[in-house]
């Protein structure tokens, strides 16, 4: 979680798509907001104590102001939901300064893929590299026409020649294996959206032996364990107070501490953006996240306690 926050107020409003609003940002009081490169994003204070990262959608001209693209979940906790129905223009905000898990890479050819709201940080990258001169595709998969957010921005994009929309409900479909296959080897892909299309996507590119260096993805949300409720009972020792709490197989280690008074840093709460990260001290966690690589969950010396679990009886956390 970012330290320093900035103070911004909802200077619009509107409505993108069906259930995707725009909003759009701009600093109270005169200061200037720091710039924006694509794939970034920023955490959103809002009002209700709740914390959420969202992508800003920015060109690389448009300053003074962030752009975000909000789809409204079915199953909010409180985020989305909070600012589909409850915010309102003119009210003030809580942000932190952009942080970048997703920028782009310098390379001959960049082959954009968004599945639904993941079109927010690819937007944004598709409007850079045509500002910078670069070259580019974009294949964007939505649900429907009404659901496609920027649709029309985009068909009105002097780059517009350079996106292909692929429907559900017309039975549209990206041929990702043909489209990964003919790439050149100085292409580099970049893919946003569900953990079922990004899944999609990198399981062609990797059995088409493209190298982890030229695959970039980022995860919006991920499939919660259907186990929960059938989990173990495990202990978690905090290394600075010694006290030990036990975990229910129904709770999470970060419910647990919290309902502990143990205050930690939460955003996602799926394990995607890593805010919650504690450092692991003894024992062997079961890392459900999406935030780390391979290489770094193998050194079980930190893990993310919004969703992961212990295949120890005891965790020590360095809290």
């Amino acid at each position: 979680m970012a330290n320093s926050w900035l103070q911004v107020a909802v200077h619009k409003k509107y409505l993108l798509a069906e259930d995707i609003l725009g909003l759009e940002l701009k600093a109270i009081q005169g200061e200037i907001l720091p710039p924006v490169e694509a794939g970034a994003h920023i955490d959103v204070k809002l009002p209700n104590g709740i914390t959420r990262k969202y992508s800003l959608t920015n060109a690389p001209d448009e300053v003074g102001v962030y752009k975000l693209g909000i789809l409204l979940d079915p199953n909010s906790r409180g985020g989305s939901a909070y600012i589909h129905w409850e915010l309102r223009q003119g009210d003030e905000l809580l942000i932190s300064v952009p942080c970048n898990y997703f920028p782009l890479v310098d390379s001959e050819h960049a082959l954009l893929f968004a599945g639904g709201i993941g079109i927010t940080p690819i937007f944004a990258m598709a409007e850079s590299l045509y500002q910078s001169g670069k070259s580019f595709e974009l294949h964007y998969a939505c649900r429907s026409e009404s659901k496609a957010a920027f649709l029309n921005t985009l068909l009105d994009k002097p780059w517009a020649d350079r996106v292909s929309f692929y429907f559900n409900d017309a039975n549209q479909k990206i041929d990702a294996e043909a489209l990964i296959f003919d790439a050149e080897l100085t292409t580099h892909l970049y893919c946003c959206g569900p953990s079922g299309f990004i899944n999609w996507i990198n399981d062609i590119a990797v059995k088409q032996r493209w190298s982890a260096d030229r695959i970039h993805f980022e995860r919006f949300n991920m499939k919660k364990s259907e186990t929960i409720g059938q989990e173990s009972i495990f202990e978690i020792r905090l290394q600075r107070s010694d006290k030990v709490i036990e975990v229910g197989a129904d709770q999470t280690v970060a419910q647990t501490l919290l309902d502990h008074g143990i205050d930690i840093a939460l955003s996602c709460e799926q394990g995607i953006c890593g805010s919650c990260m504690i450092p692991v001290l003894e024992g062997i966690p079961d890392h459900r996240d999406m935030f780390q690589s391979e290489a770094e969950k193998k050194q079980n010396n930190q893990f993310t306690p919004c969703c992961s679990r212990s295949h120890s009886q005891t965790l020590v956390l360095d809290i």
